[in-house]
């Protein structure tokens, strides 16, 4: 009797330890797809510049603007450093969208790279979601040829829902994401290779977005700068005048150049 009573408390315990790691097991099993569904579902953010590449002359200024999406993420503050090579580009200000990050912390701008920390110090229906512009960036070309600017690794983006404590957003392409910027003399337009430049005028072969090719895009581009009786609208930077034959309008003439110059890429 005492070995069956020894046995049956053996088969007890054990029957007590199999359940409660069978309901360990069930709980985990339920909490495991709500963090992995949560997690699966979390936007993840990416920046960009606009324009990304485009076509100006030394000592000229732009304006390039720097976006960022952050999804359904709202974005209280961000601190972004920028590379860029100091012999071929020089950033002459940086300056916050206004009404989006419009605080600034920290705006440094040195040789061959800039930082800067902007932050929205109002309440949660003030801070940006979804697409939109960071930051306003007025660069310079300084000498001919191929500038990049590019973000540093090193970055903080803070991100929060409504009723939830701010945290990191992260940047899915802060790695890949670039601006590439050609500085030619007398307007000329780049080959597609960005080797020597070529001899015809800016436009007059029909690309006029400097992309290499002529399409769909340039066809808009005439389009949107329609003005048959004059005077030709000035282009955005990086951009040719519509005016492909330059008669000074913009018609079916210059309509005909594109179409054809006609070369879509594949």
């Amino acid at each position: 009797m005492k070995n069956i009573g020894g046995d049956n408390r053996k088969i007890l315990i054990r029957s007590f330890l199999l359940s409660f790691l069978g309901l360990a097991v069930a709980l985990l099993l339920i909490k495991a797809p709500q963090k992995i569904e949560k997690r699966a579902s979390a936007p993840e953010g990416t920046v960009s510049f606009d324009p990304s590449w485009g076509n100006f002359f030394p000592d000229q200024d732009f304006l390039i603007s720097l976006k960022l999406n952050s999804g359904n993420w709202q974005i209280s503050g961000v601190d972004f450093t920028l590379f860029f090579d100091a012999s071929k580009i020089q950033i002459i200000d940086i300056s916050p969208q206004q009404n989006v990050l419009p605080e600034v912390v920290l705006k440094e701008i040195k040789a061959d790279r800039a930082r800067f920390v902007f932050v929205n110090p109002g309440g949660d229906s003030s801070l940006p979601h979804g697409e939109f512009v960071v930051a306003k960036i007025t660069a310079r070309g300084k000498s001919q040829g191929v500038a990049e600017i590019t973000f540093s690794e090193s970055y903080e983006v803070s991100k929060k829902q409504i009723a939830d404590e701010g945290y990191n957003l992260s940047v899915t392409n802060v790695k890949e994401a670039k601006g590439s910027y050609t500085f030619t003399l007398g307007g000329e337009t780049p080959t597609p290779s960005a080797g020597p430049t070529s001899s015809v005028a800016c436009g007059q072969n029909g690309d006029l977005n400097n992309d290499g090719k002529v399409d769909e895009v340039d066809l808009m581009i005439v389009i949107l700068s329609w003005s048959p009786n004059g005077p030709v609208p000035t282009p955005p930077p990086g951009f040719c005048q519509a005016d492909v034959d330059n008669n000074q309008k913009v018609d079916e003439g210059d309509i005909g150049i594109v179409l054809l110059n006609w070369r879509p890429g594949i």
